[in-house]
């Protein structure tokens, strides 16, 4: 009788995203049967954006294995794409696709449906069958989405950065993670927006649009300012944590519009996209 090998930690790049305000979605579809359609419909995108990215491949002892594992509970996702074999090229080739399969997401998410995400993304040990997750890199991303993103962003551990930096051989190398780009506080996380500005900027049209589902860069900037608007006025005189969550999105969002005031890529005008200062402050009271 054939004998099973004794389970072991792999090496994975490991992404845990945490769905904001999910637990007043769900308290509100006890009353509203149509949040459940909400619901499902957050969790299917979050799902289509990864799947693309889902692979099997050979590894050196002849298996193949599956490449990229997503598993959800409640609002909360972790998508683990194993590494065997690791290289420096692997860790930046697979670090390149999915912070540009998460720009794309949180595009939509927000801009389209008006969703937050926070989340993290780290590098290390993980084991994670149909049944099981667990692991250091498990533990690392979700304190990176918990305790460090706390706004909707989503963080990537500084380890994996440095990393990158110390193994690129040039600057291009640096350049190709375009998705990924320090904050304000000198966080490095995922640059959702300038990243759709690039792709809409070097790619087609058309090709951006089937990433994002936008037309223009103007229409997923129009989308994202009506998405912050709507939700400031939604709390009203709020001063809490929801709030400075939203204060936080639209400082980044202006950030965003008046860097890209003189590119031309605002069709109407840079603006009447613009969050108004006033709106932002904390205390509004």
């Amino acid at each position: 009788m054939e004998s099973k090998e004794p389970p072991v930690y792999d090496q994975a790049l490991v992404t845990y995203i945490d769905i904001l305000g999910f637990k007043d979605l769900i308290s509100s579809s006890a009353k509203d049967p149509s949040k459940v359609g909400d619901i499902l419909n957050t969790l299917r995108i979050i799902a289509k954006k990864g799947r693309g990215l889902s692979y099997s491949e050979t590894t050196l002892n002849g298996k193949v294995k599956l490449n990229v594992r997503t598993t959800n509970f409640s609002d909360l996702i972790v998508r683990a794409t194993f590494l065997y074999g690791v290289t420096f090229e692997r860790l930046s080739e697979q670090l390149y696709y999915e912070s540009g399969m998460l720009a794309a997401m949180q595009c939509e998410l927000t801009a389209k449906h008006g969703v937050l995400v926070r989340g993290g993304i780290s590098f290390g040990d993980l084991y994670m069958d149909r049944e099981a997750i667990f692991g250091p890199a498990l533990v690392d991303t979700y304190l990176l989405a918990e305790k460090l993103a706390i706004f909707p962003r989503i963080i990537v551990d500084p380890r994996i950065m440095k990393l990158v930096e110390e193994h690129a051989s040039n600057f291009d190398e640096l350049n190709d993670l375009w998705s990924i780009r320090p904050d304000d506080e000198g966080v490095f996380a995922i640059d959702y927006l300038q990243a759709a500005h690039a792709e809409y900027a070097l790619g087609s049209d058309v090709s951006a649009q089937l990433s994002h589902g936008f037309k223009s860069f103007d229409q997923l900037m129009f989308d994202h300012a009506r998405t912050i608007r709507d939700k400031l006025r939604q709390i009203g005189e709020d001063n809490g944590r929801v709030r400075q969550k939203l204060v936080w999105l639209g400082n980044y969002h202006n950030l965003v519009v008046s860097g890209l005031k003189d590119e031309g890529c605002f069709e109407g005008g840079h603006e009447r996209l613009l969050i108004h200062p006033e709106s932002l402050r904390i205390d509004r009271k």
